[in-house]
């Protein structure tokens, strides 16, 4: 009887040891989460511009321009959070081979930076031509005037002409995606915050990253002008209108990254975008 038991013992045990090892994570998915994620926080963006557009003095609520934005608030939704769902999955795509080739290891910080310029860049390609259709629809509720002189423009003038929103855009979506991963890292780390103190934090941290890459992106045209305004107005001059531009800033990202915490229900470690 014992060497019968010590035969069932024996066949049972690659039945215990057997495991299936888990499914890779999606490609899609990342860019599904930031889809979602970017929906809701420019949802709420866009009630409150809706809002404040019906709440103007009625001299200007009728004038062409506010019933236009207000028009156009959906359609500006709606490219938000398809621009949130590229740079998030661009994003995660780029980090997973720096991720593969440290064999596993977090990413250095210039890897997290160069993963957050590849996707910010690409994000901001696929985004301006979306832009420079609201941009024409603005310009053809100007009157005649207006819509006479864009049709003078080739279509090399007007991609020159949002130049400056793409390299605005590209700032933005950098320095979101590359400073919040190693925020939380470093706040939970070093500084011994909890996990949802530490994740507020890289929120308003990724928002302060966002601006401050934007502002200097719409500055670095060439070398020659970037060294003809640091000898004519110095350092400070870089950061004219920074305030303004992170709080623009602010709400949109600390939504989103909560909002994204929301979609995915935290059925993924929250340290890792």
């Amino acid at each position: 009887m014992e060497e019968k038991k010590e035969g069932l013992i024996e066949t049972s045990k690659p039945l215990r040891m057997s495991s299936t090892p888990p499914p890779p994570p999606s490609v899609l998915k990342p860019f599904v989460d930031g889809g979602l994620a970017g929906l809701l926080s420019c949802g709420v963006n866009g009630a409150i511009d809706y809002s404040r557009s019906i709440s103007n003095d009625a001299r200007y609520r009728n004038h062409p321009n506010y019933v236009l934005k207000r028009k156009m608030i959906p359609g500006l939704v709606l490219i938000d959070a398809f621009a949130f769902s590229q740079i998030l999955g661009y994003y995660n795509i780029v980090r997973g081979i720096a991720v593969a080739r440290n064999d596993g290891a977090r990413p250095s910080l210039y890897q997290e930076a160069s993963s957050g310029l590849i996707a910010g860049v690409a994000t901001a390609y696929l985004r301006i031509p979306f832009d420079i259709i609201c941009l024409h629809r603005q310009v053809k509720s100007m009157g005649p005037i207006a819509q006479w002189s864009i049709r003078k423009l080739s279509v090399l003038q007007i991609l020159r002409a949002g130049g400056p929103l793409l390299k605005r855009n590209a700032g933005l979506g950098m320095g979101m995606v590359a400073a919040y991963n190693p925020s939380v890292h470093y706040l939970i780390e070093t500084h011994g915050f909890s996990e949802q103190a530490a994740k507020c934090g890289a929120e308003a941290i990724s928002a302060f990253s966002a601006a401050a890459c934007a502002q200097l992106a719409h500055h670095a045209s060439s070398f020659n002008s970037v060294r003809q305004t640091l000898n004519s107005k110095g350092p400070l001059a870089f950061f004219e209108g920074f305030s303004g531009l992170f709080s623009r800033t602010l709400p949109t990202v600390v939504l989103f990254w909560a909002s994204l915490d929301v979609v995915r229900g935290n059925f993924q470690p929250p340290t890792e975008v």
